[in-house]
């Protein structure tokens, strides 16, 4: 019979869904994008021209998941174009059957190539391949070919516009929410029974966090004491992820009884202060403070999420 604290362990993280990384937002406008053009493709008796300008705009939202704005935009806006031209090929070549399964044989290649280039240009390969497939089996003349490649980056284009108008809404939820994901992971450690092996680095939430604030955080936000406040959160994770280990390796090292006890409860008030902090990352944004406070004062109305240094200070000169 197998163990059910084993079978709890395997099944209740799949089971688990993080709505931390849900944006409502830029999920309805790029809906909007797509069923658009469907719509009014219908309405005017024009369902080819709608339905490329929705693959347009349906390939393109996939390079857009993730990544600041800035990167976003670039990402998107290649995206279009380059799916563009996959849309002419596909279709000015998809009538003769084996010039089309090289060529799609080729840019599959080329787009797995691309994920060594990291994530997103991992999801522009994907996007573009997903349009070459999509429109493969619709294969016209060269003039045909262009109409509905112009189609689809229009569709692009006009998904590339509607999310940009969700980036204002989203302030600096992206690197919130790497940070809430490195304290979570904190926490989850902090938990751990004393003795237990964890089953991934400890650092690994940290070093997730700090490439996901790189990204995240351009070179103007990054200097700003928000941005401060957001590297002291981190440098000070990473200070914890020692004091942590040391904590557990000690309390392992324990024999059972109040010493031990009192260790298991020490970590246990660890776990909760820094699930504590997780949630006010979740709920409360940065916003700037006076140079030198010290603090990260929360916009109005919210708790304050503290800066454990001042800006420009690092936590290995304390």
């Amino acid at each position: 019979m197998p163990d059910a604290s084993l079978l709890h362990r395997l099944v209740m993280p799949a089971l688990r869904i993080d709505r931390s990384g849900l944006e409502p937002a830029t999920a309805a406008l790029n809906t909007v994008g797509i069923v658009a053009p469907l719509a009014w493709g219908v309405a005017a008796d024009e369902i080819p021209t709608g339905l490329s300008i929705a693959t347009g705009a349906l390939v393109t939202a996939f390079a857009g998941l993730g990544d600041p704005p800035r990167a976003r935009a670039r990402a998107m806006l290649v995206t279009a174009m380059v799916g563009a031209g996959s849309t002419f090929v596909a279709m000015w070549t998809g009538g003769t059957d084996w010039l089309a399964i090289v060529l799609m044989a080729l840019w599959a290649f080329a787009g797995g190539l691309l994920v060594a280039l990291g994530r997103t240009a991992g999801l522009v390969g994907a996007s573009v391949v997903l349009a070459f497939i999509l429109v493969a089996e619709f294969p016209t003349d060269a003039a045909g070919a262009a109409v509905r490649a112009l189609a689809v980056l229009g569709g692009g284009l006009l998904q590339t516009g509607l999310t940009a108008v969700a980036w204002p809404l989203e302030g600096d939820r992206p690197q919130r929410r790497a940070l809430a994901s490195a304290y979570a992971g904190l926490a989850a450690f902090a938990q751990r029974p004393l003795g237990s092996a964890p089953s991934a680095p400890i650092a690994a939430p940290i070093a997730a966090a700090d490439a996901a604030l790189a990204r995240a955080d351009s070179r103007a936000t990054a200097g700003t004491p928000a941005g401060a406040a957001r590297r002291g959160l981190l440098d000070l994770g990473e200070r914890i992820v020692g004091e942590l280990a040391a904590i557990r390796h000690l309390g392992a090292g324990l024999a059972e009884g109040e010493v031990r006890d009192a260790v298991r409860d020490g970590l246990g008030r660890a776990a909760g202060s820094l699930e504590s902090v997780v949630a006010t990352l979740r709920a409360h944004p940065f916003a700037a403070a006076p140079e030198g406070s010290g603090l990260a004062e929360p916009a109005p109305g919210s708790t304050p999420v503290p800066m454990p240094f001042a800006p420009g200070e690092s936590a290995g000169a304390r």
